[in-house]
């Protein structure tokens, strides 16, 4: 890989970090608490990597699970196979006990992440969780290239 490459691809994971972290701030300003325990962000680690592993041109998978995370591995599992077998646009069910919601959100930037995972607690609002994120996906100053 040339060095010329590698700083392109340095340059796309700034940006896309600093892109979900603004989310993430978004997501706290509306009062949203989201879950950074050691489950949780497993969870959310081992689904990125197999939507990694999945052609996303465009687009972003957006999740969410609610706490507590009851059996970590067995959820992330199934997940993982929803997620591989074609995804239709949305899907909602419970897995292991745990509420799962996810959104395939396309026609956006390639700069914006492809996948976006969020722990929550049962109180919180998952309608807004997409609606925020997404509109954060859409942005207009996120959109160029």
């Amino acid at each position: 890989m040339s060095r010329t490459m590698s700083h392109k691809g340095e340059i796309m994971m700034d940006a896309t970090d600093k892109i979900e972290r603004e989310i993430v701030e978004c997501l706290r300003a509306a009062g949203l608490r989201l879950r950074h325990d050691k489950s949780a962000t497993r969870l959310i680690d081992d689904l990125k990597v197999v939507l990694g592993a999945i052609s996303l041109k465009r687009q972003c998978v957006i999740f969410t699970v609610t706490a507590p995370i009851r059996r970590r591995a067995k959820t992330t599992a199934t997940m993982e196979r929803i997620m591989r077998d074609g995804l239709s646009d949305e899907v909602c069910d419970t897995v292991h006990g745990n509420q799962i919601q996810i959104r395939r959100v396309s026609s956006i930037s390639e700069i914006m992440p492809r996948a976006l995972g969020f722990v929550h607690n049962p109180a919180s609002d998952v309608a807004l969780i997409f609606s925020l994120a997404e509109a954060q996906l859409r942005k207009p100053n996120n959109m160029e290239k």
